[in-house]
């Protein structure tokens, strides 16, 4: 009653408040595989809150690839059934990613060990815990590695793949479209120049572009690590170019990238320096190719392996990025660190030990920065591990532009509400001094000095009374 109210994007409106997360770095783990286990990824359902999907190869099982979904409950995890996805063959270098369009929807590709390291590929139906498949499709009948996959949020059902060409010795870009479980190809290009073949690449659609950032070592030219940029046009590759040189002095090591899934046009960059630091470089595109922007070094304290890098959900532009800190024994660490300067923030080792395999990702619908993580877990028989792991703030639904005015009445979730908008006169307000500006606190009150983010409520025209200030 008399409570600030914003509206949301599917047009339900909703009181201000602020809700409290607390930090948790080292949650309980779920192992996934009762011995040795690697080749992991994982990604959350991105209209799905907390339901996520992993996929990894289990060696007690012919190596063969699993994929299961999971829900995070607290700080536990649910998993529903594990399902093999390549019935009895090898699976290697597996990548998935969800259709971001709402269809639950996602694909799941690797290379196929039994039968000529074919690239292969299906698609999935997520449904809280549960899963349903498609056919299995042949995508190359050829020997292939390093397979990386990402939906383009610019298309509903089209999808990019960036893979090693072995029959060819090139690397290659191919789109693809989904109708049903019905994967068709579209058109595929080469990247250029051809001498890039090596260990190891790194893919990020932007949120609305048609572009794509890769990263990828290129071995034959003293190691240097490179960004190309693969642009479609509707379901076409339509151009894929070199970038430029991201370092030339990199660690032949492993390499990441994660796109702004807020501001189009914005790429973050993983790698290790030949002092194996960990280094992070911007990369940008408002028109034409990406480029490259500053690098830093986010610590010369602790060297590292495997690292991955992605933008948080929150706030101003932040990032973080989790290695493996060889310098502290291998235990994971992550480091958050701004994306305008990418100065540090703060950085945290976890009770995690990893051997080489790691994957994370962040939530897209919760609240706060919260992550799933999945590793080869060097303290336990290097068995598949799920955990995961999120940054203590508060968080408030509040923002620059959502305030629409406040409610007439105590209402309850699902009714009719009626709500006084901006530029008129809310009555059932209490204790406002006379003549004041006042304004929306993250929380939901009211105060007269501005809060985070700073929305004006309007001015007090009596001890109950405020006119609102208009659009």
């Amino acid at each position: 009653n008399g409570k600030p109210v914003i509206l949301k994007a599917d047009g339900i409106v909703e009181v201000v408040y602020a809700t409290t997360i607390t930090e948790t770095l080292n949650a309980s783990i779920s192992h996934q595989t009762a011995a040795a286990g690697r080749d992991v990824d994982i990604v959350f359902d991105p209209n799905n809150l907390n339901h996520f999907v992993a996929v990894y190869t289990e060696d007690a099982n012919n190596y063969r690839g699993k994929i299961v979904a999971g829900r995070i409950s607290g700080t536990s995890l649910v998993f529903g059934a594990t399902t093999f996805i390549n019935g009895n063959n090898r699976s290697w270098s597996k990548s998935i990613d969800f259709d971001p369009s709402g269809s639950g929807k996602f694909v799941v590709a690797w290379q196929n060990g039994t039968s000529g390291n074919y690239l292969q590929a299906m698609v999935g139906t997520h449904s809280a815990l549960s899963l349903s498949f498609g056919s299995v499709t042949t995508l190359y009948s050829g020997s292939v590695e390093n397979i990386n996959v990402a939906f383009n949020p610019a298309l509903s059902g089209t999808f990019l793949i960036c893979f090693e060409n072995h029959n060819e010795g090139k690397r290659k870009a191919a789109t693809y479209s989904i109708s049903g479980t019905t994967i068709s190809a579209d058109s595929e290009a080469d990247f250029s120049p051809n001498d890039q073949m090596g260990e190891y690449m790194d893919i990020a659609m932007d949120i609305s572009s048609g572009k794509c950032g890769v990263v990828h070592s290129s071995p034959t030219s003293s190691y240097i690590l490179r960004l190309s940029t693969v642009t479609i046009s509707a379901s076409n590759v339509a151009s894929v170019n070199n970038s430029g040189i991201i370092s030339s002095n990199y660690a032949y090591s492993y390499v990441s990238i994660a796109s702004n899934p807020r501001v189009s046009g914005e790429w973050i960059i993983g790698f290790q320096d030949t002092n194996y630091y960990p280094r992070a470089r911007k990369a940008s595109a408002s028109t034409g190719d990406i480029g490259l922007g500053t690098q830093n070094v986010l610590t010369s304290s602790a060297n590292g392996g495997q690292m991955t890098v992605k933008f948080l959900h929150t706030g101003t532009s932040r990032c973080v990025m989790l290695y493996e800190n060889d310098a502290n024994s291998s235990f994971r660490t992550f480091i958050k660190f701004n994306y305008s300067n990418l100065t540090v923030i703060s950085t945290d080792i976890t009770s995690y030990k990893a051997s080489a395999h790691l994957a994370f990702a962040c939530d897209p619908l919760f609240i706060g920065d919260r992550f799933i993580l999945i590793w080869k877990d060097s303290i336990n028989s290097n068995k598949v591990a799920i955990t995961m792991a999120q940054y203590g703030s508060v968080e408030t639904n509040l923002t620059t532009t959502n305030f629409v005015g406040t409610s007439t009445a105590a209402y309850t979730n699902g009714q009719t509400a009626t709500v006084m908008l901006q530029g008129g006169v809310s009555t059932n307000q209490s204790s406002l001094a006379i003549g004041s500006n006042y304004f929306v606190q993250p929380d939901g009150t009211l105060a007269t000095t501005a809060g985070n983010p700073s929305v004006e409520a309007g001015k007090a025209v009596s001890a109950t009374t405020l006119l609102l200030k208009g659009i």
